[in-house]
């Protein structure tokens, strides 16, 4: 660190001062003079001389421009004692006024800035800089967030920019030079915070990030929860029916089934009718036997006419084959006709039940229109309108247990579709059986009459004998066997009115066992309710203990942020001592907000007092400030630059000796009637 002091400035055409050379040949300088006539211009061309700005850190070099005549070239000259050598800073301005054509006319074509470095002009403004940071130890034509110049030049910079909306460049600033707290550093001395470690460690360290996450996870899981509640509460009141009544429609539910079981057995050939059939192909077999037996006696007597007697006899038994055959097609179209009619009755009974199945998914689809009925949305008690999430929730289920019954429905009825299918197709093929063997016996019946003629025929030859006659006994056999066919179509026809009223007290049935299947599929409806509710309990205590996890990281979060602005107020005693720096403020929610507010500090004490800055006077500020950069310098070894501010007025001449503790050059303002012109009084 080495001490830059200003020895000589010379001022020509700078704002009102037309020209003027200022010596300072003692350590501290103050400009003296009446009011308005260029003290502060003095004080300006200095820092003017050493940046490109102006002391308030503005860059309007119009205001260097003479009052009297702006088209004067403005010069500044300064002479420096830097170490041991002495340095010359220079700076012009000269706006450029061009005649236009044809006019006497001048027109401002911008400006140009000359800057001279012991003597010697540089060809650019870096090059300046870059001698000026070589042998002053600083450079300030690049602002940053804290003014380096104004930092080492005006003492009260750094406080005014701490109570100012940019304090968070000072912070950042402060932090850097102190050096920021490292989490782990945090963890090693709040072990129990390293709970939260991983999620700062996702966030790159950012814990503004975290709290926003652990705020949004908390009022994730109270919705979660509220939720749960409201599901819980409806859930709990699921009606159910009693044990008693779920026994007594399991009980009935078997017997019905049973009894639709014992109809359906009934239902097809009944034994009567059976056993006709039997009876009456036993009859048809004897008369055939016995016919044949009585007509072979016959022909056995010597007949003349037995040539032709054995070939209608032949011809008979051709047409009798025949004629089994239409018998034997009548009963498979009967049979075919009964399994017909038998599908069409299942077919029926299943359209019913389909019908049924389908009122009740409508009926059932109309209650869902009618929630808002169905569901309370207003307290019983008090009026008041209910939880909007609750009433959600409590829609949500209310629809639920609907969805669940209508699926109830639809299973069933594709079992229904199902059986359906298989009656029809049942039907189907009787109904084919029917159409094939009707066409069979048209061509069966072509063949009868054909051997009906071709017997007929034969009989009508001349000379045939047609004695033979049947036996009484023959006769006989004739009459049962007619009276046995006509008790075979009775038998059928009381079949077919049984098979119909089966048909209809298997759905009298169904429908008592539906009033059974109510109630089982209610309490299966309650069961799958407590199962869910179950769940949804599970769901709530996960929710909570997840809920208090995260609450217990966000106190966690707190101590972390507490803990980290603590260590980096004991940092701030590394470089500033028993200088005060507020770096966090609690705020109203029992946290802690970061802040940037220096103390006054009390240079007898060597210590903060409890004023804050923006509190303070103008002289403690003064006195505050110098010593803020004092510790500044010397942690960062920087150039002890002249101290330039406005407020010498406001300082006594033993606070130049006792409290201001700087080797740094002092050169300030102070106001005096009846000194018409700048003059620096140098002690």
């Amino acid at each position: 660190m080495q001490d830059i002091r200003l020895l000589e400035l010379e001022l020509t055409n700078y704002r009102n001062i037309e020209h003027e050379v200022y010596v300072f040949n003692g350590k501290n300088a103050k400009i003296v003079g009446e009011n308005r006539i260029g003290k502060t211009n003095t004080l300006e061309a200095i820092y003017f001389l050493l940046t490109n700005y102006l002391l308030d850190g503005s860059s309007d070099l119009n205001a260097l421009k003479p009052l009297a005549d702006t088209q004067r070239v403005v010069a500044v000259k300064g002479t420096f004692q830097v170490g041991d050598k002495e340095i010359t800073l220079e700076k012009k301005y000269e706006e450029n006024w061009v005649k236009t054509r044809g006019t006497n006319d001048k027109v401002l074509k911008g400006h140009t800035e000359t800057y001279i470095f012991n003597g010697i002009p540089q060809e650019t403004a870096r090059q300046y800089y870059d001698l000026l940071n070589e042998h002053f130890g600083f450079r300030n034509d690049i602002k940053g967030d804290v003014d380096v110049a104004q930092m080492l030049t005006n003492p009260l910079y750094l406080g005014n920019l701490g109570d100012s909306k940019d304090w968070t460049g000072l912070r950042s600033f402060i932090i850097k030079l102190i050096g920021d707290v490292t989490d782990d550093e945090v963890y090693a001395e709040e072990p129990s915070t390293r709970v939260i470690k991983e999620d700062l460690d996702k966030a790159l360290g950012k814990t503004e990030n975290v709290k926003k996450l652990y705020n949004n996870d908390i009022k994730a899981y109270e919705e979660k929860i509220k939720g749960y509640e409201a599901n819980i509460e409806l859930l709990e009141k699921t009606p159910t029916p009693t044990d008693e009544q779920v026994a007594v429609a399991t009980e009935k539910k078997k017997e019905h089934e049973a009894n639709i079981v014992r109809i359906q057995s009934g239902i097809g050939k009944s034994k009567e009718v059976e056993d006709l059939e039997a009876k009456v192909f036993d009859a048809k077999k004897a008369v055939l036997e016995r016919n044949t037996q009585e007509f072979t006696a016959y022909q056995e007597t010597g007949d003349p006419n037995k040539p032709l007697k054995d070939e209608i006899k032949k011809a008979e038994a051709d047409l009798a084959e025949w004629v089994g055959k239409k018998i034997d097609t009548n009963d498979e179209i009967r049979d075919a006709n009964g399994d017909e009619k038998l599908a069409t009755i299942h077919m029926e009974t299943c359209a019913s039940q389909r019908k049924r199945l389908l009122e009740e998914y409508h009926k059932l689809e109309d209650q869902k229109t009618d929630v808002d009925k169905q569901v309370q949305t207003t307290c019983p008690t008090c009026g008041k309108p209910l939880d909007e999430d609750k009433v959600k929730e409590a829609k949500e289920a209310y629809l639920k247990g609907i969805q669940d019954k209508q699926n109830s429905i639809v299973e069933e009825g594709k079992k229904v579709a199902e059986e359906l299918r298989k009656y029809e197709e049942a039907k189907n093929n009787a109904h084919d059986k029917v159409v094939k063997y009707n066409e069979e016996l048209v061509a069966i019946d072509k063949e009868i009459d054909a051997r009906k003629k071709h017997v007929d025929e034969l009989k009508n030859r001349g000379g045939l004998n047609t004695s033979f006659t049947e036996s009484d006994e023959l006769k006989a056999m004739r009459n049962n066997l007619t009276n046995l066919e006509s008790q075979l179509l009775t038998a059928k026809q009381k079949e077919s009115e049984n098979n119909t009223k089966s048909a209809d007290l298997i759905e009298q049935e169904r429908e008592a066992i539906a009033e059974h299947q109510k109630v089982l599929n209610d309490k299966a409806y309650y069961d799958r309710q407590m199962q869910t509710l179950e769940a949804v309990r599970n769901q709530k205590q996960e929710a909570s203990r997840n809920l208090g996890d995260v609450e217990q990281k966000k106190e966690m979060l707190d101590t972390f942020i507490y803990t980290k602005l603590r260590l980096l107020d004991n940092h701030v005693a590394k470089v500033f001592g028993d200088m005060k720096f507020q770096l966090i403020k609690e705020n109203i929610n029992g946290g802690f907000d970061p802040v940037c507010k220096p103390y006054i500090y009390d240079i007898d004490k060597n210590e903060s007092t409890n004023t804050l800055w923006k509190s303070g006077s103008k002289s403690e500020k003064i006195i505050t400030g110098i010593a803020i950069v004092e510790h500044i310098k010397a942690h960062l070894g920087l150039n002890n630059l002249p101290y330039l501010f406005d407020e010498g007025g406001e300082i006594s001449t033993d606070t130049f000796s006792t409290k201001f503790k700087t080797d740094a050059q002092i050169v300030c303002v102070k106001v005096e009637d009846n000194i018409m012109k700048p003059v620096v009084i140098n002690f």
